[in-house]
């Protein structure tokens, strides 16, 4: 194979000519700091870094990028770090799926700009490994991409844990009244053990896995944990080979092929990967200018067995893989599927880099006489709902719901979810078909996980049994939603009067895991017999149902209480009395045009201003009968007074306020009369 030559390289024409703007781009090297000697008629390699203090999965990545640089300056190469946008699965809202593409512009258009001859992408969570990769195909100049790794083992309690899917479980489990607040705490300690993404099959895993079978990555890089040895050794020889790949020029052009991407299809079938990865090799293809129909994901489906045995669809984890052999012991065992003779960045062809891959734990990575599913993980469907197609996965489904046939309660979108999933009137039972509308890349936006979309809320019913039939989409994209039955109990059941035994009781905590009584629900669903109550406290029920307006006769509710200090009078026989101060500026103008407000309490501060004039609005329009309901409190309690003492209390206090105000603020603070 020809090399290139130091004149040749991608850099050369911004340092080695002989004209002003190469003039320019030395002095200002020189800058930082740089002699011409370290970099002059060496590859300059970029390494792509999307550390940052909010990607948990990319904790690491700082000491891996120095060890990149270690692989690169051994090679002869001259390495630059550039940082890039991370894609935090969990923090960014609405959803880092949201975000994929921009991340992929800012990949291309920070290769192009600057002199870089190759490139070393750095990445692991979700959206961040395809959106690295299509990013580095438009630019086309030899890129190898550095799996993040995933998490170390974790369990709780003697159980296994796998983060990811888990939660969702342990989540209803708390729901069931299973789980104390201080079980819960103490779960959110041992969920997540270190650095790298989710140990389970999840998208994750799924992307980098089809990295490599792409031939993106060394071999067997996909499956280093995150924290083994061999991770920080596999970053540096990462960058030794990046340098020899500019040299040899070895584009992405030059290996991604259609033959490569069925390749990336058949591991993903075999592996049971994440549904979401349908969405991305599509994308990727097209970068590409490969053509990849949805056809072709089910044809292949349907004669690729699932062999490993992972969470979701299975019982191991990431690390158990690894231990296991790996995706190089996987691929080997159904390498009679694969195209062997595409080409890898590693200088072999994937046959020779699957030559010698052995698996040591048939459980994890089964054999092919033995697979966990005689097809793929992931399968396409079409009808009715989904006429261009859907994908869900098979490999983490029940058998039983594979055919399934029930009655469907339709919701048009989130926030009908959040107030309609609860109310027993639906009768929600395991046999129900559960659809949100409004949740794909327009109306949610972004293509929403699910569970972010939902809180994961199924409906509080009584208890179930802890392993009741379901179809299981913990880590979904998927058009089919989750269709668990309900497992909660005690959801209706009444707070406890008095702490258990040997465990702190902490009501603050614990207020919003606690359910309602059923004679609070039913009061709750009824505004007007809660407005009704007099000086009774209302829910925080209560409040989310004036503001979406549901209360017959009332208009939009407008307002949102401010955090507040604890009550000034907690009991719920509290008589409003002219002594009782007021802090009013938060009723804006819309909310006088409403015939229901509602006002907080005071906190007795020195320095506290009051807006007499917005005062006196507010006395007027009640006087004028503009107001019917009015709530006076703070935090979940509300107490329905009548506007008349409101606005009489109101009007002595700001009577008092004027003959107090000599005392009460410094000369050069005294407010004016009106």
């Amino acid at each position: 194979m020809s090399r290139l030559t130091p004149d040749q390289l991608r850099s050369y024409r911004f340092f080695g000519r002989d004209d002003l703007r190469s003039f320019g781009h030395r002095s200002r090297h020189k800058q930082l700091g740089i002699n011409n000697e370290e970099y002059q008629g060496k590859p300059v390699i970029a390494i792509l870094n999307t550390w940052n203090d909010l990607l948990p999965c990319h904790s690491h990545f700082r000491q891996r990028a120095e060890e990149i640089k270690r692989g690169i300056w051994q090679a002869g190469g001259y390495p630059v770090e550039m940082p890039v946008m991370g894609l935090s699965e969990t923090f960014m809202k609405p959803t880092s799926m949201f975000y994929r593409n921009l991340l992929a512009m800012e990949v291309e258009e920070t290769l192009r700009a600057h002199p870089i001859d190759g490139a070393v992408l750095m990445g692991g969570c979700d959206k961040t490994v395809p959106a690295l990769l299509m990013g580095a195909i438009m630019v086309d100049i030899p890129v190898i991409f550095m799996p993040g790794g995933a998490m170390m083992r974790a369990s709780w309690r003697g159980e296994p844990l796998a983060s990811g899917s888990d939660v969702w479980k342990y989540w209803a489990e708390r729901g069931a009244g299973n789980l104390s607040c201080e079980d819960w705490e103490d779960f959110e300690d041992h969920i997540t053990p270190g650095p790298g993404h989710c140990m389970t099959m999840g998208t994750a895993s799924t992307m980098t896995s089809i990295t490599e079978t792409l031939g993106l990555t060394l071999p067997g890089a996909s499956s280093i944990p995150a924290v083994h040895a061999a991770h920080s050794r596999m970053a540096a020889a990462c960058g030794l080979r990046i340098v020899d790949m500019v040299w040899e020029d070895l584009k992405p052009s030059l290996y991604l092929t259609r033959e490569s991407f069925e390749n990336a299809i058949t591991a993903d079938m075999a592996i049971g990967g994440s549904t979401n990865a349908i969405i991305h090799i599509t994308a990727l293809a097209k970068r590409a200018r490969v053509d990849l129909p949805l056809e072709l994901f089910d044809e292949i489906s349907r004669k690729t067995p699932v062999l490993a045995n992972l969470r979701p669809a299975g019982k191991y984890v990431m690390a158990d893989f690894f231990d296991a052999g790996g995706l190089p012991g996987l691929l080997n065992r159904v390498r009679h599927l694969l195209h062997l003779d595409v080409p890898t960045v590693f200088g072999k062809t994937l046959g020779e880099c699957l030559d010698g891959s052995e698996v040591y734990n048939d459980d994890v990575i089964f054999p092919l006489d033995k697979p966990l599913s005689k097809q793929g993980g992931t399968a396409i469907l079409r009808g009715n709902l989904a006429p261009d197609g859907a994908v869900i996965k098979t490999a983490a489904a029940t058998e039983e719901f594979l055919q399934h046939k029930g009655p469907a309660i339709v919701f048009k979108d989130y926030p009908d979810v959040q107030s309609r999933i609860h109310d027993p009137a639906l009768g929600i039972t395991e046999k129900h078909v559960l659809v949100m509308q409004n949740a794909g890349p327009i109306g949610a936006p972004g293509i929403p996980e699910s569970g972010m979309l939902a809180d994961s809320k199924v409906p509080s019913r009584k208890r179930r049994p802890r392993s009741p039939p379901r179809l299981r989409c913990p880590h979904v994209r998927h058009l089919l939603r989750d269709l668990r039955p309900p497992r909660f109990a005690r959801s209706l059941g009444r707070r406890p009067s008095r702490p258990r035994a040997g465990r702190r009781h902490d009501r603050t905590r614990c207020r919003q895991s606690r359910p309602h009584s059923s004679r609070q629900r039913r009061r709750t669903r009824d505004p007007s017999r809660c407005l009704d109550a007099s000086r009774k406290t209302l829910l925080p029920g209560l409040r989310k149902t004036l503001r979406r307006g549901s209360h017959p006769g009332q208009r939009r509710l407008r307002f949102q209480i401010p955090p507040q200090r604890r009550l000034l009078h907690p009991r719920a026989r509290h008589s409003l009395n002219t002594t009782t101060p007021f802090r009013t500026h938060h009723v804006t103008p819309e909310q006088l045009n409403a015939s229901v407000i509602a006002v907080p309490p005071l906190a007795r501060d020195s320095d506290l201003k009051i807006d007499r004039e917005e005062n006196a609005k507010i006395i007027r329009h009640i006087e004028a009968g503009g107001v019917s309901t009015l709530l006076y409190g703070g935090n979940a309690n509300f107490y329905h007074i009548a506007p008349s003492e409101y606005a009489e209390a109101l009007r002595h206090h700001c009577d008092r306020e004027r003959r107090e105000a000599p005392s009460s603020f410094p000369p050069s603070a005294r407010p004016t009369a009106p």
